[in-house]
């Protein structure tokens, strides 16, 4: 009986562990190959140096990594656009750097050796999601009257709808409603 309930959760373990690996959404249709994502533990600080040909950070087990790997470039992903943040947020994002290496070095390989430092809180692949061609309605109230969903004067700004109406499954339907909703965030806004 011991054996089957050993045996049990182990099946369950593997089940759930393969449930987390799959994607949230069909955008992302694959990963950088030569470039993750680290947040590096609370009190670790990088200090990036190129002189020696491969980019050393002045940690030595980050250093052995970047030899191993021959890392090209480590930058923080967030610099200078933290200033207007909360404390808390700032050290957050402060912790996070991009790491390039040789694609050759193989992806899945970076991201286990990174993952296992004790010194790296985490590590994440960068996802390449899929864009979709813009579609521009015949409506020609477009430019004119309803300016904020596209505005063509310089510099000018406008909520981006243009590119709702590519998932738009039938685009002659009058009876069609679009809810926009904006999933970005400009970190160089002031």
């Amino acid at each position: 009986m011991t054996r089957i309930s050993i045996f049990a959760l182990l099946i369950l373990t593997l089940g759930a562990t393969t449930a987390l690996a799959a994607y949230e959404n069909d955008s992302v249709v694959g990963q950088v190959p030569d470039r993750v994502m680290i947040t590096v533990a609370p009190g670790v600080t990088l200090q990036p140096n190129k002189a020696s040909g491969v980019v050393t950070v002045g940690v030595p087990a980050l250093d052995r990594l970047s030899e191993r790997f021959a890392v090209t470039e480590i930058q923080p992903l967030f610099a200078g656009m933290t200033n207007n943040l909360a404390a808390e947020s700032r050290e957050l994002l402060a912790r996070v750097y991009t790491v390039d290496f040789p694609a050759a070095k193989g992806l899945a390989n970076v991201l286990a050796a990174y993952g296992q430092a004790a010194e790296v809180a985490e590590v994440h692949a960068v996802d390449i999601c899929k864009t979709y061609d813009a579609y521009l309605p015949d409506d020609p109230g477009i430019n004119g009257q309803q300016w904020y969903l596209r505005n063509m004067n310089l510099g000018a700004k406008d909520i981006r709808a243009v590119g709702g109406w590519n998932n738009a499954p039938d685009l002659g339907d009058t009876n069609l409603v679009i809810a926009i909703i904006d999933s970005g965030v400009d970190w160089q806004h002031p």
